[in-house]
């Protein structure tokens, strides 16, 4: 049974989570995310669980609207589907990069196909997400590339590995 707690979320039935997951939120709290997907309910669903791993969550509705925060603010993740009304996510990973290079980018989309094998460097992101996935399948690449990120920063040169729909991709 799970039921709501005051102020991160859920919890289990006991109102404790493990403290395996209060690390992992330890670890990576107070990282800034962008969101950005054209389908409202998606970026609904997406920033609750995000926000449930401790991470700050900016929404953007659209790729217009991600664009426009891309320049205002320094993200430490982007996180954007690939086709969109206005702006495809393949243009916010080019932005993302020439902006703030070294920002860990997922992009999620239903079609993978569509995304061409073979990118320039300007168009380099960390993970494909393919859609429909898990959500705990999603908490759990988000907690991966953040941690390796974190790790990284201090000299550490790890891939990160996962199951499911998730499909990392390291540079060449």
């Amino acid at each position: 049974m799970i039921r709501r707690t005051s102020g991160s979320g859920i919890a289990p039935e006991g109102g404790r989570f493990s403290s395996a997951h209060e690390e992992t939120k330890t670890r990576i709290s107070s990282r800034n995310i962008l969101l950005v997907d054209d389908d409202p309910s998606i970026l609904t669903v997406l920033a609750w669980n995000l926000k449930d791993l401790g991470l700050k969550v900016t929404t953007a509705l659209g790729g217009q609207g991600g664009f426009k925060r891309l320049c205002e603010q320094r993200f430490d993740m982007l996180i954007t589907d690939f086709i969109m009304g206005d702006l495809d996510g393949l243009f916010l990973v080019k932005i993302a990069n020439l902006l703030h290079p070294g920002m860990k980018v997922i992009v999620m989309t239903g079609s993978p196909h569509l995304i061409p094998r073979s990118l320039p460097l300007s168009y380099r992101f960390d993970a494909l997400l393919e859609k429909p996935f898990r959500l705990d399948e999603f908490k759990d690449l988000i907690t991966r590339i953040l941690e390796v990120a974190g790790r990284k920063k201090g000299g550490g040169n790890e891939t990160v590995k996962t199951s499911g729909a998730a499909k990392i991709l390291t540079p060449a």
